[in-house]
Order: C-alpha cells, then sequence, then structure tokens
C-alpha cells in the first residue's frame, strides 16, 4: 500500500498487480517459545503471524527486526 500511495500521491500512472496475500500458517505442534533465545521477524507481516499464533512474546526473548519499517510496526505491536 505504501509503493502505491506514493504513485498516487504523484499522479504517476500505474498498474497494482498483488503477487500474494501474507496468510499466516499455525505450525503444528507449535514450538516451545522456551526453546528460543531470539525471533527475527522479517517483515511486518512476520510480526502480525507471530502475535495471531503466540500473543505478545515472552519478555525473556531478544525481538529482532530487518529494516525500519518492520521496526516500526513491532515497536506499535510491543507498546
Amino acid at each position: 500500500p505504501l509503493i502505491r500511495q506514493f504513485l498516487v500521491e504523484r499522479k504517476i500512472r500505474h498498474l497494482a498487480c498483488p503477487l500474494y496475500d501474507p496468510i499466516p500458517h499455525t505450525p503444528y505442534p507449535l514450538p516451545r517459545l522456551e526453546e528460543f533465545t531470539e525471533i527475527v521477524f522479517t517483515s511486518p507481516s512476520t510480526v502480525d503471524a507471530f502475535w495471531k499464533v503466540f500473543g505478545p512474546p515472552p519478555p525473556f526473548l531478544v525481538l529482532t527486526t530487518i529494516g525500519p519499517v518492520t521496526a516500526r510496526h513491532l515497536a506499535v505491536r510491543v507498546n
């Protein structure tokens, strides 16, 4: 949506072609979070999927993001 909004605001002609929808899949059996020390989020959708499956992460986990957009999204979720 950010790229589309940028193009629309600047009146740049374009055709939006979404290639996929991020649909979270719940693993079975669920991993035991106590067995991990760090979770790496690669996109805002991975943050949302984690929250959908596990809820807020326990405080012992280190939460790492790749990129500023994902970092901002995680910050909103955590706070």
